[in-house]
């Protein structure tokens, strides 16, 4: 398998018109919810959610309700997928390895392309490892791909759509923390913040929008909840992100 070029959206975009390619495609999404149309199929996208498009099938999105997404993507040959594939990156593994990709071969270095092979080697394995995730309690799985769309709904109570699954919920997450590690409410609370990580180092949003797009009605709890968190408030982790981003571009440009 070989990598042959790797970018991001520069900004936040509304939509990707329809469109095919000769060689493979990996797109990660980074931020925002999209419906993702791969081969006649709507795919409802999520950040951290991965798409493996083959060869000269037709694929394009859009965002609903004026949302905006960001995404990276990986063109590559000679994958080992039998069709199209859609997972979630559970454990934040792909992102690094995604810009590393996209750095070296925007560099083009010494050895670039035999190690953005290897890295690209590695995105692959790590999907097979999603595709292959069991989980003792089925409605668990399902359960967090619920928790992954209504990352920005403030008005979603989990024990009330537990209720509404028809289970009890100190059972229900008894089983959740049994699978997962964590509550339902914990691994809610980790994806929200996780997004508002991603959405304070882009700039372009103040922290009530960013509370607002996390799921929560009232920034001065979100701001509690991040802090607790993170170990600092979002303003001051934007400003630190802010500069770790100059610097690098700085740094890219000498």
């Amino acid at each position: 398998m070989n990598v042959l070029r790797s970018n991001c959206t520069p900004h936040p975009i509304r939509s990707a018109p329809l469109h095919i390619h000769d060689c493979w495609e990996i797109i990660l999404n980074l931020s925002g919810h999209n419906i993702s149309r791969i081969d006649g199929r709507d795919y409802d996208i999520a950040a951290q959610d991965v798409m493996v498009i083959p060869p000269f099938v037709e694929h394009g999105g859009f965002a609903e309700g004026g949302e905006t997404y960001t995404d990276i993507y990986i063109a590559a040959e000679r994958l080992d997928f039998d069709s199209v594939e859609v997972v979630h990156d559970y454990d934040g593994s792909l992102e690094p390895l995604f810009f590393m990709i996209m750095k070296l071969t925007a560099e083009k270095e010494a050895n670039y392309e035999a190690i953005a092979d290897s890295l690209l080697e590695a995105v692959v394995q790590y999907i097979k490892k999603y595709l292959g995730v069991r989980y003792r309690y089925p409605f668990v799985a399902e359960f967090k791909n619920q928790l992954f769309r209504k990352i920005s709904d403030c008005e979603f109570d989990v024990t009330e759509n537990i209720r509404a699954l028809g289970y009890n919920p100190d059972y229900f997450r008894r089983c959740f923390l049994s699978d997962t590690g964590t509550t339902p409410l914990g691994y809610l609370t980790s994806l929200r913040i996780g997004e508002a990580k991603k959405l304070l180092a882009q700039s372009y949003m103040t922290v009530a929008e960013v509370a607002a797009r996390c799921g929560y009605a009232d920034s001065g709890y979100f701001s509690k909840k991040f802090r607790a968190a993170i170990g600092m408030s979002p303003t001051e982790y934007m400003k630190t992100a802010l500069k770790s981003n100059a610097e690098s571009e700085k740094n890219r440009e000498l």
